[in-house]
Order: structure tokens, then C-alpha cells, then sequence
């Protein structure tokens, strides 16, 4: 496959002639064929049986089939877990892919920062208890609107919530909150747990960059939910950034153009 472009060049004695050059795309076109096979192959050929794997093994721990034995249930609930955690991966990256296409268009609406603060406290109230940690609102501003799509938005807090909560040690707090600072709606979550490593802090939002802080080991990830929050917060017109320090904490800040 070929693509042809033409242009007009002017020689030194004043004479014009054409220009064709072409370019043979059949390897890019090849690769963007192989991709889609291959987010095809994860969206049917893995989800679905592992949806159905995890549901059966939900099951067998709910006593479906009976009371199981200690090691019958411990080796069950790893096996739901490790289900899980490769389903969170898969998720990841159909929505890394997703949102990650120059086609991708992200329909901004008003949103209200109080009530997005207000939500994810709330729905995230049942994540928090599972790992014994607890998210309160650090005073949020009212009347706080920024431009965004608020499913999205709430994607991104989200993300923030679940990696504060992942190191934060059991009987702490993650505190969330909104204000607004220089024609910009900001939204700050800050965990009170290690810190964000030294060697990590350049490459945060890269792709698979995973924090091997001591609390993590509770609960894995993908590697993929900061990398997804940069590009969706960029796509709001907007900017995300960090404060650490070793052994206090981690603050990030969301800055969004604001009504």
C-alpha cells in the first residue's frame, strides 16, 4: 500500500515542475491491523473467562458448594484475587488504548467540585473499610465549577483514591479536597503514608511504573492508573502534579480551567 503526495518545486532557472513522492505504508497499516487484533483477543478471548472464573470462585467462598476448609478457603481467595487483579489489568489497558487514540473526543460539561469531592468520598467509603483506612473531606471550597466530563473526572479521582489508599497504613486517613486558586478549580488528595521513592518520582506517570512501598503489598495493581490520569486530566486542559516526602506522604494536585 502506498500513499502519494505532490508538491510544486521551483528549479534555479524559473522553470516549476512536480514533485511526487511516495511512501509505503503497508507496515504502519499491518501494525495498526495486529493492534486491534490483539485488544480484540484481550477484550474477548481473556475477559470473559475470567469473569466467569472469578465468579465461580466467589462463589466456592460464599459456601456455594459447602463450608470449605482453612486451606481450601485460603487457596480459593488467592486464586479470586490474583482473578481479579488480572481483570484490573485488562481494564487498564482497553482504557489506556481507549483514551489514548487521537480520535478519542472528551464531551466537557460544568461540573461541581464539591459534589465530585463529595461522591468519591462516598463511593469509595466500602474500598476504604476493606483496607481500614478512611477518606474524609480536607474542606473542600463551595461553589467551585470547572469545564470537564465528569465521568472522566471522576475516573481520575478515583485512580488518586485507590493508590492513596493502597499506602496508606490500616487506622489511617486519605483527605481530599477542592479549591479554587488562580482561574483554576484544584482538587488535592494527600495520603499520610511512606512517600513516593526517589528513583520512581521522574517517571510516576509512565506506563508500569509501580511503587514497591512497604503497604502495597496488600493490594496490586496494574501499574497503568497514574499513566491514564495524566492523559485524561491533559485531555481536560488541564494539569496534574505531585509533593512528596519520605516517610510523611504523598499530595497530588489536579488543576482544571474553572467557570
Amino acid at each position: 500500500m502506498k500513499e502519494a503526495e505532490a508538491d510544486a518545486v521551483t528549479t534555479g532557472t524559473g522553470h516549476q515542475r512536480s514533485l511526487l513522492i511516495l511512501r509505503d505504508i503497508s507496515l504502519q497499516a499491518k501494525a495498526e491491523r495486529d493492534r486491534k487484533e490483539l485488544l480484540a483477543v484481550i477484550t474477548h478471548e481473556l475477559r470473559t473467562p475470567l469473569t466467569s472464573i472469578k465468579g465461580a470462585l466467589e462463589l466456592l467462598k460464599a459456601g456455594a458448594v459447602g463450608a470449605l476448609s482453612e486451606q481450601a478457603n485460603s487457596l480459593v481467595t488467592i486464586a479470586a484475587n490474583n482473578s481479579e487483579r488480572m481483570l484490573g489489568l485488562i481494564r487498564d489497558i482497553l482504557d489506556m488504548e481507549e483514551i489514548g487514540q487521537d480520535s478519542f473526543e472528551i464531551e466537557s460539561e460544568p461540573v461541581d467540585l464539591s459534589a465530585l469531592v463529595r461522591n468519591a468520598i462516598e463511593a469509595h467509603r466500602g474500598y476504604g473499610a476493606h483496607l481500614g483506612v478512611s477518606f474524609i473531606d480536607g474542606g473542600t471550597a463551595p461553589g467551585v465549577f470547572v469545564l470537564a466530563e465528569p465521568v472522566r473526572l471522576a475516573q481520575v479521582l478515583s485512580n488518586l483514591l485507590s493508590n492513596a489508599a493502597k499506602v496508606t497504613a490500616p487506622g489511617g486517613t486519605i483527605e481530599i479536597w477542592a479549591s479554587r486558586e488562580a482561574g483554576c478549580g484544584v482538587i488535592y488528595v494527600r495520603d499520610h503514608g511512606p512517600g513516593i521513592p526517589l528513583q520512581l518520582r521522574d517517571k510516576l506517570f509512565s506506563r508500569f511504573t509501580k511503587s514497591e512501598a512497604p503497604n502495597r503489598s496488600r493490594v496490586s495493581g496494574s501499574g497503568l492508573g497514574l499513566s491514564i490520569v495524566k492523559t485524561i486530566v491533559e485531555k481536560l486542559d488541564g494539569e496534574i502534579s505531585f509533593s512528596t516526602e519520605t516517610g510523611k506522604g504523598t499530595t497530588f494536585r489536579v488543576a482544571l480551567p474553572s467557570l
